[in-house]
């Protein structure tokens, strides 16, 4: 099977990357590139797909990320616009993936799928060791107590109050979780997406509060547990997504040190029929 071609307008296409093709281009904003750099390893190496194009005479280069994981699909592009739009053009795209992209992209995809005016709206932000900085929590706040897969009912039952989490159970045992307990059930929770350790990076995710507890500080004390103990384990850069509208959660990652790095769009799409 083909697995390079060269476009009229010069960009050099690689259907399939190779580990260590895509790592380079990948690493150059590891931020933004922070997925697909950790579905290079396993467990979703065998379900990933980066395709990149590159265009020699002026460096510019693209990346295109496919997830076709039996418990979600994903597609991912960054990089140079007409990259992007040369990748689109030039690849078989899957049929009902989630869009994950920065919002320069957004329009282009409309032209391949079936896509709301816009997607949600979302800051991606980082930190780092030199940007962490510790809060000073309430007295009375319960310490955050890293979960196994024995909480895994306590995280679902919690999770049941948001209905836009869906976490998939294996998250538990792969990643790093905390929970702040009252009583015999969790009160505030988070975690993470990935751990790519070999890359030093982590995304988290998951972080939700009680309804009736929020504005107390729970958030705050789960999400510096995560980062204290993903920094400990060698992450130079923890990542996160968070709604734009958001004022309160973003308020609270900008008070620990997180710095928003760029705007995404994302939703469920279906593909257009061709013409």
């Amino acid at each position: 099977m083909w697995n390079e071609l060269t476009t009229d307008e010069g960009w050099r296409i690689t259907v399939a990357a190779t580990n260590e093709e895509a790592y380079p281009i990948l690493t150059r904003d590891r931020i933004m590139n922070c997925f697909a750099l950790a579905d290079l390893l396993p467990p979703f190496r065998q379900y990933t797909r980066v395709s990149l194009a590159s265009r020699a005479q002026t460096g510019q280069e693209a990346a295109l990320l496919i997830v076709e994981h039996p418990e979600l699909n994903i597609l991912s592009p960054t990089g140079h616009p007409e990259g992007v739009a040369a990748l689109l053009m030039s690849l078989g795209l899957p049929a009902s993936p989630v869009i994950h992209t920065p919002v320069e992209h957004w329009a282009r995809l409309a032209s391949y799928y079936d896509l709301p005016a816009s997607g949600r709206d979302l800051l991606r932000m980082s930190l780092t060791a030199q940007t962490f900085q510790r809060p000073s929590l309430p007295p009375a706040l319960p310490a955050a107590q890293r979960m196994t897969k024995d909480d895994l009912p306590a995280l679902l039952a919690l999770y049941d109050l948001y209905p836009a989490t869906h976490l998939r159970p294996a998250l538990v045992e792969e990643g790093v979780f905390y929970g702040i307990r009252e009583g015999t059930g969790l009160v505030a929770a988070g975690g993470t997406h990935v751990v790519a350790l070999p890359y030093g990076l982590a995304v988290l995710g998951y972080i939700f509060t009680h309804p009736d507890r929020r504005g107390r500080g729970h958030a705050q004390a789960v999400v510096s547990a995560l980062v204290t103990e993903l920094l400990a384990r060698g992450c130079q850069d923890v990542i996160l997504n968070v709604e734009v509208g958001n004022g309160p959660a973003v308020h609270v990652y900008t008070k620990l040190g997180f710095q928003t790095h760029s705007r995404w769009s994302s939703a469920p799409a279906r593909r257009l029929p061709r013409t």
